[in-house]
């Protein structure tokens, strides 16, 4: 309705500059998205990330995977060599912090732990901050915004 209100006014007197309104009105979302299609924002985020966990870990090594991860790493992680059962443990869900903090409580003293995260800027800081304390990061690789892979030595059984 508005573009056809733009039209019939700018129709009579200034026809050029209403065609370049509305020319500019549509195609501007457009070649946002073929941007897009060319060069996707972030959905292979994850894939970095698997290939350096499959160069890196050790077997004796668990893999902790965020939530919001789990999807992506149960699609990809057969294609790069990683388990999905045994030493992977699935992060919680849901939005309360103290089911993370559970989480890693229950990871104490259970040695090296990879920690994969994809959306995880809510938690971030908080999951960084206790590792930090609970023990001593050994390695970490970034794999676009909001991607990221630790591993930290949570101390011996």
């Amino acid at each position: 309705a508005g573009a056809e209100r733009i039209r019939a006014w700018s129709w009579r007197d200034f026809r050029l500059l209403g065609v370049t309104f509305l020319a500019l009105l549509f195609l501007a979302p457009a070649f946002g998205s073929a941007g897009r299609l060319v060069e996707p924002s972030g959905a292979d985020q994850i894939k970095p990330l698997l290939s350096y966990l499959r160069e890196n870990r050790q077997d004796s090594e668990r893999i902790y995977v965020y939530t919001s991860a789990w999807p992506a790493y149960l699609y990809y992680a057969p294609q790069y060599g990683l388990p999905t059962d045994g030493t992977v443990i699935r992060g919680c869900a849901g939005g309360d912090w103290s089911n993370y903090l559970k989480d890693l409580d229950q990871l104490r003293g259970r040695g090296r732990v990879w920690f994969v995260l994809v959306h995880h800027q809510r938690v971030d800081r908080l999951l960084r901050c206790e590792l930090e304390r609970m023990g001593a990061k050994c390695a970490a690789c970034e794999g676009g915004p909001g991607a990221a892979i630790y591993l930290y030595d949570l101390g011996s059984h």
